[in-house]
């Protein structure tokens, strides 16, 4: 009995084995989808935006990429192995330096997998899916933000090149730009003069009875006149960036708060030209056997047009002189004579002209 039932057992057991390979073996056996099969693919983002100049930093990004498999004749596909593969990033299935773990698809047919980035990875990525000889691919975006480029800070003056005294004067910093695209977010001028400026829109630190510091998110321009002769130096810094305060009312923003430097210097003169002399036209006269011959010259036709002629100097060539708007020459010999009319400006400017004068027998 005791053998019998131990031979038995055995032959028992030995008769269960290959039932327990054939288990083991399909338990093992990787499913796949049908070749015939369709496969709808998604990703939630499809653009990934990394950005260094934000605070904090943007460095890494992921997108999550959803497949949902079905049969040939629509309906969804559960436990079937997937693979996802990718020409750029890493994907959460494949391990680094590891083969690609396969992902078994839900009761729906869904599976999913997650992409992620990284600053330097190729900007348009396709991730692939696979089961058997079943595939579909998805492409991907990685967008990394440039980095922030400083504005451009412009002066222009008019009138161009100098001004004359109490003319009005426009501080024009609207040609300021930004390679971004960036709004300038705030404009602050600096302005340095030879005089006291008495109503200064912001005081310079440290003060400065001749300095101002006038600021605003868009003051582009200013307007100012000066009543003394000299060189007015302006200063323009702007900035893009959007935190800063910039009230017209102060306090002044730190040179720090700007990444964009522009300066002019700026002549406010008397006068801008000198004044034009007109001496008249050249003159044939004769003394016709007389002793003398007075020639009449005027320099009515001199002018100047930003300030007032204020003298009127002559020098008849033959070592005789007036002063006046008109006058005479009186020649006493023939010959040829350069009356010289010098005027000067109330600036002291100076202007000079002449008329030839032959004096025939």
């Amino acid at each position: 009995m005791r053998r019998f039932s131990t031979g038995f057992k055995a032959l028992g057991l030995l008769a269960a084995m290959p039932l327990v390979a054939i288990a083991i073996g399909c338990e093992n056996t990787p499913v796949s989808a049908p070749g015939d099969g369709q496969i709808i693919l998604s990703a939630n983002p499809t653009t990934v935006t990394l950005d260094e100049n934000v605070t904090p930093q943007i460095l890494t990004g992921s997108t999550l990429v959803t497949a949902q498999f079905f049969n040939a004749s629509g309906v969804p596909l559960s436990g079937v192995d997937v693979v996802f593969s990718t020409d750029g990033g890493l994907l959460d299935s494949v391990p680094p330096g590891q083969p690609a773990q396969p992902i078994e698809s839900d009761g729906n047919g869904f599976v999913s997998d997650t992409l992620n980035v990284v600053i330097g990875d190729p900007d348009d990525i396709t991730v692939t899916v696979r089961s058997g000889t079943l595939s579909g691919d998805i492409a991907i975006t990685k967008f990394e933000r440039p980095a922030n480029q400083p504005p451009f800070a412009d002066i222009f003056i008019s009138p161009q090149n100098s001004a004359i005294l109490n003319e009005g004067v426009t501080i024009d910093g609207s040609g300021s730009s930004d390679p971004d695209g960036d709004a300038i977010t705030c404009y602050q001028w600096t302005i340095l003069t030879s005089e006291n400026i008495s109503s200064p829109a912001l005081a310079c630190t440290p003060a400065n009875p001749r300095c101002e510091i006038a600021q605003g998110a868009f003051l582009s321009a200013l307007s100012r006149s000066y009543s003394q002769e000299q060189t007015v130096q302006v200063e323009l810094r702007v900035t893009d960036d959007p935190t800063i305060v910039c009230s017209s009312t102060g306090p002044a923003e730190p040179e720090s708060a700007f990444n964009a430097l522009a300066v002019a210097n700026y002549e406010i003169v008397c006068d801008r030209s000198n004044p034009v002399a007109a001496a008249g036209p050249n003159q044939i006269v004769a003394l016709n056997g007389g002793a003398s011959i007075s020639v009449g010259l005027t320099g009515a036709a001199s002018i100047d047009s930003e300030s007032a002629i204020t003298d009127y100097q002559w020098n008849c060539g033959n070592g005789t002189t007036f002063s006046g708007v008109s006058g005479n020459c009186t020649y006493t010999a023939a010959g040829t004579y350069s009356a010289t009319l010098v005027v000067t400006n109330a600036c002291g400017l100076l202007g000079q002209d002449t008329a030839v004068i032959t004096v025939n027998p």
